[in-house]
């Protein structure tokens, strides 16, 4: 008589039975927009690993950032076919907000963490209103 397999008996064995209980499931819920980027949406294109590469190293070699390059690409494009540079890196209302409130003498510090942006980021908006 051929040996039974281990696994086989534990199944047939009987064992008592458990009431389980379905866990519920939870809400996906997603993550507040940062306010810089209320009001916005993405515009992007899928290119070789490359171009990526390159354009964080412009971005480095300027100070820049790369949606700061992307920008200036974007209203290039526009001002090449007669179109209104419309472009902007920070919303027009917290640009000009941001710009107000430090020339009249309110710490940076302070105003990046209300408007929930970084240092560099406030510096680039008020570099940018004097353009």
């Amino acid at each position: 008589m051929p040996k039974q397999n281990p696994l086989m008996q534990g199944l047939e064995q009987k064992s008592p039975v458990r009431e389980t209980t379905m866990p519920q499931p939870v809400k996906a819920t997603r993550a507040a927009a940062t306010p810089s980027r209320s009001g916005r949406v993405l515009v992007g294109g899928h290119f070789a690993p490359e171009v990526q590469t390159a354009l964080k190293i412009v971005a480095a070699e300027e100070r820049t950032t790369v949606q700061a390059l992307l920008t200036e690409g974007i209203n290039t494009i526009f001002a090449r076919r007669g179109k209104p540079e419309i472009a902007e890196f920070a919303a027009p209302a917290q640009s000009k907000e941001l710009c107000r409130r430090v020339a009249e003498g309110e710490s940076k510090t302070a105003l990046a963490g209300e408007f929930a942006v970084s240092r560099q980021t406030l510096y680039r908006y008020i570099e940018g209103a004097g353009k």
